[in-house]
């Protein structure tokens, strides 16, 4: 059986940090899509090709225990390029046993989520679109028919925290399994609870554009360390919080009522929060350029905040008219930063039987 099977990035509008605490978020997906396809070969070996990690028909078997194990040493580099890989893989064997028997070939390609070949990531969520891509592949080759929506997010989210050791929310595995806007929440007092998805209409009316800081930043290291000043100071973490709870709350109300200005107030207002919480942390969650490029859609008219941990990566300017939309655009253009073409998708998870 060959198969596509593609998984969409995304952007978080509302609820950074405080979506680990059990806060309200906002995420929506992006067309930037991790793709894996699949087919069966002959030989005794699985074969793995990405050209994302520039990787070329490599061996590899599959233990019973779900341990891949490659034909030939690996760098450290690319080791570590595909734990992701192995993870997952292994995951879906030991614990659901969910893997092809008979060899097949893999390619895995995120070269999307770069801001060119060989550059830097944007901090799209390019591994959760990578996992749940791999994750629905994988079930359908096994079970001839693809997953519902919900059980493969399960599954993925599973997945995902076996390869990262449970750290992370889940919502850009929400985003990528289920396409559109989502309102994401956890239930860290009951950890066994699935996270509350719902889906939710993107205002005509609201305008984005995103632009890319020129760094790369590991959203691992900025969480670790607002945690680790949650833990010295749990009381005024613990009033931080709240604070963001209640603005990504009110935000997400506006949204579900098609109040645009509204909205942006509170996103404003979350932006606001971030960058005291960076402040308080030691994080720099709002850096210069966050900072510089806020200045920047300000003055356009427009509202701006890092989108994700912040730090680097990408930000989200916001307005409420084409007009300000493009004063913004051309404002950016003129600067050192540069904006990254995307457009929002209402379709999450795909995959799709091949024909030759």
């Amino acid at each position: 059986m060959n198969l596509s099977s593609t998984a969409p990035g995304k952007l978080i509008l509302l609820g950074e940090y405080a979506v680990l605490r059990g806060g309200n978020s906002l995420v929506m997906a992006v067309d930037r899509l991790a793709q894996v396809t699949v087919h069966p070969i002959s030989g005794k070996w699985h074969r793995i090709t990405s050209p994302t990690l520039k990787i070329e028909e490599l061996p590899f078997s599959v233990e019973h225990n779900g341990e891949v194990q490659f034909a030939r040493e690996l760098s450290a580099q690319k080791a570590e390029q595909l734990q992701l890989f192995r993870k997952v893989v292994q995951y879906m064997v030991r614990e659901k046993g969910i893997f092809p028997i008979l060899p097949h070939h893999f390619n895995l390609n995120t070269d999307a989520f770069y801001f060119a070949r060989g550059a830097e990531k944007l901090g799209l969520g390019s591994s959760a679109a990578l996992c749940v891509a791999l994750v629905n592949a994988l079930y359908v080759i096994a079970r001839g028919e693809a997953p519902e929506k919900e059980l493969l997010f399960q599954l993925a989210r599973q997945a995902h925290h076996y390869a990262q050791g449970k750290s992370g929310s889940g919502i850009d595995i929400a985003a990528a399994t289920y396409g559109g806007l989502i309102r994401y929440r956890l239930h860290p007092a009951h950890p066994t609870r699935p996270p509350e998805v719902e889906s939710l209409s993107l205002p005509q009316s609201l305008y984005f554009t995103t632009i890319w800081t020129g760094k790369s930043t590991a959203t691992t290291g900025m969480v670790k360390r607002v945690q680790q000043w949650e833990q010295e100071n749990p009381h005024r973490a613990r009033e931080m919080f709240q604070k963001m709870f209640r603005a990504a709350a009110e935000g997400i109300q506006a949204i579900k009522q098609n109040e645009v200005s509204r909205f942006l107030d509170f996103y404003r207002q979350y932006g606001l929060l971030l960058e005291q919480l960076g402040q308080e942390s030691g994080t720099g969650i709002v850096s210069s350029r966050h900072k510089e490029i806020a200045q920047l859609v300000e003055t356009s008219g427009g509202v701006y905040k890092p989108s994700g941990a912040g730090g680097g990566d990408v930000g989200l300017a916001l307005c409420d008219s084409p007009s300000t939309r493009q004063k913004i655009q051309e404002k950016i253009l003129h600067s050192s930063y540069k904006i990254i073409n995307l457009d929002f998708l209402k379709h999450g998870a795909i995959v799709k039987k091949i024909t030759d």
